[in-house]
């Protein structure tokens, strides 16, 4: 009965060893990739990146229109489905479509953030859902 119980002990502790030494190496090879995170956001490249649309030119004979400048008017426009990380004061708020009612206030003040996402938050970040909200807050707090 004794032996079995040491058997067990040893068992036990050769599992917590491995779990520990598992969350140790788990530490490093995470922790990595946010050091690669905050340096890019040192460096200021934040790791958005815009696409650009090709417009195809009109063929003779074809009346040229501008497709263009509605495109861009209509991403313009606020969508009652979006989050809007927005400059309130000195803090970033969230808003909620386009209503323009503050969703909440965040702890995460607008000088915190790189000089090109300081001007977007002033007019407003868009985003499709509060996860990617979440996700943009954890980036960028500290």
């Amino acid at each position: 009965m004794m032996k079995q119980q040491i058997r067990i002990i040893r068992i036990s502790f050769c599992i917590c060893a491995a779990l520990a030494i598992g969350a140790f190496w788990a530490g490093f090879y995470f922790g990595n990739t946010q050091l690669q995170t905050e340096q890019q956001i040192a460096d200021g490249s934040s790791g958005i990146y815009t696409a650009e649309a090709d417009v195809a030119e009109p063929e003779d004979g074809e009346e040229s229109e501008s497709h263009m400048e509605d495109t861009v008017e209509s991403m313009n426009t606020l969508s009652p489905d979006k989050y809007y990380l927005k400059a309130n004061g000195t803090y970033l708020s969230v808003y909620r479509g386009s209503a323009g009612e503050v969703y909440f206030d965040t702890d995460l003040k607008l000088s915190d953030l790189p000089a090109s996402l300081q001007i977007e938050a002033k007019e407003g970040i868009a985003f499709e859902s509060l996860e990617e909200v979440y996700g943009f807050l954890e980036n960028y707090s500290s």
